[in-house]
């Protein structure tokens, strides 16, 4: 029975076609009444792979233009999308071309059912988390070789990347100073999507702990406090951009900050208090309003 099943399902005459439309020169075989078509003529839509379709007569007469004069047409046709198992060797190239070269993948599961054959694309920003470390979901597509639209596909990957992190040498408490030598550079596994580069070690001496940093830890730079660029009360040079050119002019800072902070200064030439950002050590650009002109 299960035998009688399957040829219902998929009878062996069934025409195949490779992309998402049914066209004359894809029945010509089966149905000789097609030949005097133009082999591009459409004649309906492919199914999706893994389902019969039964074209009626009534479809190819109409794609000939309903003349009286066709030969005889069956009654029907059977086709289906010309379709098997994924190719892992096919998502593998795909998925490595769209990762970073120091990116690995693997695939843990492909698609369940049968796919068209064609190009495998997918994309970096279609990873997503799976809730197990290392392991994420990644949705694809596949554009069929026959041409038509894309066919949807998803698998279940595990992706490595190994790149420098910030590592604590040694236990540091919460609020204490970061040394030289408290920090190094190590070899990890990151996840998706990859930190930017890390900067180096010694870059975060004088910086203190937002948390409690065990040794061995990997370090996020967000934990990390960095010290005071410019103190209430100290001089700032503060540089104002204009379309074409540029002033600096020495001013006192009214309130701190750190690099990347917008801090008060006095105006050297009124009492007015002016928005400054802060680049740096005792160094700050002109903070203007949105849509305020140069």
């Amino acid at each position: 029975m299960l035998i009688a099943a399957l040829l219902l399902l998929f009878p062996p005459a069934c025409v195949e076609v490779a992309g998402d439309r049914i066209r004359a020169q894809d029945l010509a075989a089966a149905v000789p009444a097609l030949r005097q078509a133009d082999p591009a003529t459409p004649i309906g839509y492919a199914p999706m792979p893994g389902i019969v379709r039964w074209l009626a007569r009534r479809e190819m007469l109409a794609a000939l233009g309903g003349a009286p004069a066709v030969p005889e047409l069956p009654s029907r046709v059977c086709v289906v999308r010309k379709s098997g198992a994924a190719s892992l060797e096919g998502m593998l190239a795909a998925m490595r071309k769209a990762l970073p070269p120091d990116g690995t993948v693997s695939v843990l599961r492909g698609p369940a059912g049968p796919v068209p054959e064609g190009e495998y694309v997918f994309s970096p920003t279609a990873i997503r988390p799976s809730g197990i470390p290392g392991v994420y979901n990644w949705s694809g597509r596949i554009q069929p070789a026959g041409g038509g639209r894309s066919v949807p596909i998803s698998a279940v990957v595990k992706i490595e990347i190994r790149r420098p992190v910030l590592v604590a040498k040694r236990a540091i408490a919460a609020g204490a100073a970061i040394g030289e030598g408290d920090l190094e550079a190590e070899i990890r596994e990151v996840g998706w999507p990859p930190p930017a580069p890390a900067e180096a070690p010694s870059a975060f001496a004088g910086w203190k702990a937002r948390r409690r940093l065990e040794a061995g830890e990997k370090v996020d730079p967000k934990w990390l406090i960095a010290p005071l660029a410019v103190q209430a009360g100290s001089r700032v040079s503060l540089t104002v951009k204009e379309t074409e050119s540029s002033v600096r002019v020495d001013v006192v800072a009214l309130t701190g900050g750190r690099p990347g902070e917008t801090i008060l200064v006095k105006s050297p030439f009124t009492s007015e208090r002016i928005r400054a950002r802060l680049t740096g050590p005792g160094e700050a650009v002109l903070a203007r309003k949105e849509g305020a002109r140069r």
